[in-house]
């Protein structure tokens, strides 16, 4: 297995657990449970762009890292940044997301 690299990049087979896809705006998001070396299994938000066509064709962006949403700010305990209603994705799913973060790879 290819853990995660030093640049924070994984392989998207290395997923462990991904909670369904929510919209938020303009974006889609997802909470991912993926195993890194050091810290074992670790959680991160995802997101990514889509354009919705009036004929109902829908374009996707690849996933981004929560790290490369613009107005992402480590700092800020709260949200880093990130859009609030995230919480209630974590919450929707704890349960799973708490069972993946115990499983070892």
């Amino acid at each position: 297995m290819n853990f995660q690299s030093n640049l924070g990049e994984f392989l998207e087979n290395e997923i462990i657990y991904s909670t369904p896809v929510v919209k938020i705006g303009k974006h889609e998001w997802r909470m991912i449970v993926y195993p890194t070396i050091y810290y074992g299994n670790c959680t991160m938000y995802q997101f990514r762009g889509i354009i919705e066509l009036s004929d109902g064709i829908i374009f996707r962006d690849k996933w981004e890292n929560e790290t490369n949403w613009p107005k992402y700010d480590s700092d800020n305990g709260a949200t880093a940044g990130l859009p609030k209603t995230l919480s209630r994705l974590y919450y929707r799913y704890e349960k799973e997301i708490e069972k993946a973060l115990g499983e070892k790879e």
